[in-house]
């Protein structure tokens, strides 16, 4: 796994704003870890579970449960 922090430009900003989310930083997130490429987006954040979002967007319990399925 990588870590690390993600800078956000004014561009992806305004692509945060673009998203079908209300909460701007929930969309932040969204764009954030779409930028990073990541495979997931883990919450406890209800809302942000039911976002719609090109990046898969999982409660901790279901990120575990995804992890035993696959053996890691």
């Amino acid at each position: 796994m990588n870590y690390g922090i993600v800078s956000i430009s004014q561009d992806e900003c305004k692509a945060a704003l673009a998203l079908p989310i209300d909460d701007f930083e929930d969309a932040l997130v969204v764009i954030s870890a779409q930028r990073a490429n990541a495979d997931y987006i883990i919450t406890r954040d209800d809302k942000l579970l039911s976002a719609a979002s090109p990046v898969k967007i999982i409660s901790p319990r279901g990120f575990l449960d995804a992890l035993n399925e696959n053996g890691e």
